[in-house]
């Protein structure tokens, strides 16, 4: 979980929070303030941050402190914990507290196999707009741009099959670790609610079906990235073309495994 959450904060500079289950991002927001961070990141899933870890790339404050100490949490990972702060988290029971300082995510990763090791390069490509296909009629916006970089930095992390709805630098609602590519949009559309409306999604992985991009314009999501690659590439883009979404191809897959 602490190599999830350093993971998501090191692909942004401004004041972030991650919050982590089972290694998967459950919430994640930036802000100008690190307790307004935590705030919206929080509001993603509240249900699924019980007895998370929270990472965040600020210094721990009181206020945060005194919101931190006030529920389930099982580990905090930061820079530094500011005085008032530290004397408010040692005194709750069981709660891990831990700092890390520079990093660099490497660039290979390393897993245990039967009678081996599988060693690969890990996912260090940072995206950029230049990275971006649009093949949609409809081109976004320029917030839906940013707001669609800010969800594919989001599900890089989250364990495929991978989706997350997004608005501004807030996620709405994170569907992970599902066995099908739409049971992880629906999850994700179904924790955002009502909120996925006039939001933007984010696809870890092609769309093997029109479904998916069907499912998330019932819902009135505006832009979608996805990388490309399937053999039905035409009917996504027809399905987002029929529902009026800009859809953008990432030309990069994360699939997080």
């Amino acid at each position: 979980d602490f190599t999830s959450a350093i993971g998501v904060l090191s692909e942004f500079d401004d004041p972030t929070c991650a919050i982590i289950k089972h290694t998967s991002p459950c919430g994640v927001a930036s802000s100008q303030e690190i307790e307004s961070a935590f705030d919206d990141a929080f509001a993603t899933d509240n249900i699924s941050a019980f007895g998370s870890v929270m990472g965040f790339n600020r210094p721990i404050t009181e206020p945060l402190a005194k919101k931190l100490s006030a529920m389930f949490v099982d580990a905090v990972i930061t820079p530094e914990y500011l005085p008032n702060a530290l004397e408010i988290l040692t005194k709750k029971k069981n709660l891990i507290l831990c700092t890390f300082n520079d990093y660099e995510i490497p660039d290979l990763s390393i897993k245990l196999v039967p009678n081996g090791i599988l060693v690969q390069p890990s996912d260090t490509h940072k995206i950029s707009e230049t990275d971006l296909t649009v093949v949609s009629k409809k081109s976004p916006t320029s917030q839906e741009l940013a707001d669609l970089m800010f969800a594919w930095k989001v599900v890089k992390y989250a364990k495929s099959n991978a989706a997350v709805i997004s608005t501004g630098t807030q996620t709405l609602g994170v569907g992970m670790g599902q066995t099908s590519r739409i049971g992880a949009v629906e999850l994700a559309l179904k924790r955002a609610g009502d909120r996925a409306d006039g939001s933007v999604m984010a696809s870890d992985a092609f769309f093997p079906y029109r479904d998916s991009i069907d499912a998330a314009g019932e819902k009135g999501i505006s832009a979608i990235i996805a990388p490309s690659g399937s053999i039905r590439d035409n009917q996504s883009i027809t399905a987002a073309n029929d529902a009026g979404i800009s859809l953008v191809w990432s030309n990069i897959r994360a699939f997080l495994h």
